[in-house]
């Protein structure tokens, strides 16, 4: 059985590794601003009101699928103290219960520069990305094996355990065209230029014991490219990863070393305006790989691991170095420099939107994504508005990481003073995953949002031409108003 004192200290470690972890996708709040330019990035048949719009925007966005303030802490009255939610058995089985089979944590900066045209039914568009994907996805069994060892469970299978960062630059162009009055169809294609991955491709790890003897099998690959990396030469000759010295220099970059790592990606999209209230929408966005050849470096384990259980008493230097030798000798490292593809997250948009006014519309959204063999889904209802001249507001509601607790909310300005007038423009903000809920802190009063499990925060600002063409009827109005 694992130590109770060690089991504390990996399950602290895991807890604050998973709350501090940020991760992003592009809002789902963000969707039924059709008219913003932002909103293309989602679906390539949305067609902005204005003839011509430049746009820049920013932000970020965490989430994870499981872990909240609510689940980690729990408030007891006789100390007058939240304490961790594991100092009973069934307070900890209460604990495990949020867990699914397969978990996860990530992270994603926002960052896009836009710009378009109208050309008769045709609409171009040219986007300038920066884009950082992070995730981290665990097994449920793993914070159940680090809470009760394997006293009731002989065996875990811990091979949902991965890993995969990657940054790359993307450079865009959309087509939208107008098929018919009511039909408009949209297509992105994408240049992509990565800049560093890490990432699993292959990740068996499962744990077999008893009171006497643990087995713990593994096979995982690693797969790690940058072109910011220092070339090492001979590393299929290095027999340990600790041994292995990974530096970043740039200073030696050539132009062309950021063109190596080279990528294609595509969005779909249509639009179908089913009657002159009801609007049918469907995109496939971010269908796409990247093929990583500039200091590449592939990393693979194999073999079983036989070790006595821990005990925290012998943890010392002289026992922990015995315990790495003993992993080192019982794992094959293979090491090798293969070109190897990653694959983008590849994310289905369903929607319908009701206008049963010309200033609100009402807005149902299924958000699917595919990565690395597994889905996400999550669901959203919005309001938009559009009450004064120079002023839109929607709110949302979203299903994400099995939670209900998510609302957003999105503005857009164009402010009305006649040196604006001279250079059109709105500013926009949008705050997604607004906790619903808050708990109040006994002492201070301060409301703690204890369900939170992501957030999303972007701003930007957006110049238009032509968007009045009838100016006696929409003089001033806001990018996105119908």
């Amino acid at each position: 059985m694992i130590p109770d004192k060690l089991k504390k200290i990996l399950l602290i470690c895991f807890c604050i590794g998973a709350s501090v972890s940020l991760n992003g996708q592009t809002s789902n709040a963000l969707y039924f601003f059709w008219g913003a330019p932002q909103s293309t990035m989602l679906n390539p048949a949305i067609n902005p009101k204005a003839n011509f719009y430049a746009g820049f925007a920013g932000g970020f966005q965490f989430s994870n699928s499981t872990l909240d303030l609510n689940t980690l802490l729990k408030y007891e009255p006789s100390l007058d103290s939240s304490i961790l939610s594991i100092r009973t058995p069934e307070s900890t089985d209460e604990f495990l219960d949020e867990f699914a089979n397969a978990n996860f944590f990530e992270m994603h900066p926002l960052g896009m520069i836009n710009l378009g045209f109208r050309a008769g039914d045709l609409y171009f568009g040219f986007d300038l990305n920066t884009r950082v994907n992070s995730y981290f996805t665990y097994p449920g069994d793993l914070p159940e094996f680090l809470l009760k060892g394997n006293a009731n469970n002989p065996s875990y299978d811990f091979s949902s355990t991965g890993i995969n960062i990657m940054a790359y630059q993307e450079v865009a162009t959309r087509i939208a065209y107008n098929l018919s009055s009511d039909i408009t169809v949209g297509w992105r294609g994408k240049l992509l230029f990565g800049m560093a991955n890490l990432s699993t491709t292959q990740t068996t790890i499962s744990f077999t014991g008893d009171f006497n003897q643990w087995d713990i099998p593994i096979q995982t690959t690693f797969n790690m490219a940058s072109p910011a990396l220092e070339e090492i030469e001979n590393f299929s000759d290095y027999e340990s990863l600790d041994s292995v010295d990974f530096k970043i220099n740039t200073s030696d970059m050539a132009p062309t070393d950021a063109l190596a790592n080279f990528g294609l990606g595509m969005d779909l999209g249509i639009n179908y305006k089913f009657t002159d209230q009801l609007e049918l929408a469907a995109s496939i966005v971010d269908l796409g790989y990247i093929n990583w050849t500039k200091n590449v470096y592939n990393m693979k384990q194999d073999g079983t691991v036989t070790i006595e259980p821990l005990d925290i008493g012998s943890l010392d230097d002289g026992y922990i170095e015995a315990l790495v030798d003993t992993i080192r000798s019982e794992l094959t490292l293979e090491n090798d420099q293969n070109a190897y593809v990653t694959w983008l997250p590849t994310k289905l948009f369903l929607s319908a939107r009701f206008l049963p006014h010309p200033k609100i519309g009402l807005g149902l959204l299924s958000r699917t994504t595919y990565f690395d063999q597994k889905l996400q889904q999550s669901f959203t209802a919005s309001a938009n508005l559009y009450p004064l001249k120079g002023f839109s507001l929607s709110l949302a509601y979203s299903y994400m990481n099995r939670s209900f607790q998510n609302a957003g909310l999105a503005m857009m300005i164009t402010p009305l003073t006649p040196v604006i007038r001279v250079l059109p423009m709105d500013f926009f903000f949008m705050v997604d995953n607004i906790p619903i809920v808050y708990a109040e802190e006994v002492n201070s009063g301060i409301p703690i949002p204890h369900k939170m499990r992501a957030f999303t925060f972007m701003a930007g600002i957006n110049f238009r031409l032509g968007i009045n063409r009838k100016k006696q009827q929409i003089k001033d109005e806001p990018l996105f108003y119908y």
